[in-house]
């Protein structure tokens, strides 16, 4: 083999790998969430160097540790999907838990904290619900979440998970048949096209991924792979 090739199959193989991690960290950005928030005492004041754990309640598990900066902001990254809990022990300040966390697919949960005066084996629990999600009022892209109890319980005549699109605000089904086959010929034999429409768009400029893994014949736009 010479130094020529074995060069080239070198940078071939480093380029493929690349390929790859680049794949495979664009997947986890799309089946993870992140938390993350700014601790202050009652009046106001930062607090740096406070201790915050961010536990998965679903696995009884301390998923991240980490602590205040110096603006006494904290965040966690790249958190698995779930139940959660965030424990902050500050000096001079109460425990505090906010329980009842819902991370859903690239939720940017924020929890803001303004810690009460005493020692840290006093404790104070918060119960609080997914309000604690970002709204940003400068994008006016709409979005919807079908949770595991949905997919369950819900009646769905052919089992087509696509129907359920139809249960988001905005999205105007248009086709005649909602058969859902591989390929790009249904049941009937007709084209198996995906014909949503979502806030007034053509069904052609929808994208479908899988884990953040494009599923959709570029070809026509119209047509899933599974």
């Amino acid at each position: 083999m010479s130094n020529k090739f074995a060069q080239g199959l070198f940078a071939l193989l480093i380029a493929i790998g690349l390929v790859f991690t680049a794949g495979y960290a664009t997947a986890q950005s799309n089946v993870s969430g992140s938390i993350s928030g700014t601790v202050m005492d009652g009046k106001g004041a930062v607090i740096s160097g406070a201790t915050v754990t961010i536990t998965n309640t679903d696995r009884g598990e301390d998923i991240r540790v980490t602590k205040t900066n110096a603006a006494g902001f904290y965040t966690a990254e790249a958190l698995p999907l779930g139940n959660y809990k965030v424990t902050i022990v500050a000096s001079h300040f109460k425990t505090e838990v906010i329980t009842g966390l819902v991370l859903h697919a690239a939720d940017e949960l924020s929890v803001d904290r303004k810690l009460t005066p005493g020692g840290a084996n006093e404790v104070v629990t918060v119960s609080t619900t997914d309000n604690l999600v970002n709204v940003d009022l400068e994008d006016a892209s709409s979005s919807g979440l079908i949770n595991n109890e949905q997919l369950n319980e819900m009646p769905l005549v052919t089992r087509n998970y696509e129907t359920l699109m139809n249960l988001q605000p905005g999205v105007v089904f248009g086709g005649a048949t909602d058969d859902l086959t591989r390929g790009p010929a249904g049941l009937s034999g007709s084209s198996s096209t995906v014909s949503f429409s979502v806030n007034g768009g053509r069904n052609t400029s929808n994208g479908w991924t899988i884990d953040g893994a494009d599923n959709l014949d570029r070809g026509a736009n119209l047509t899933l792979y599974t």
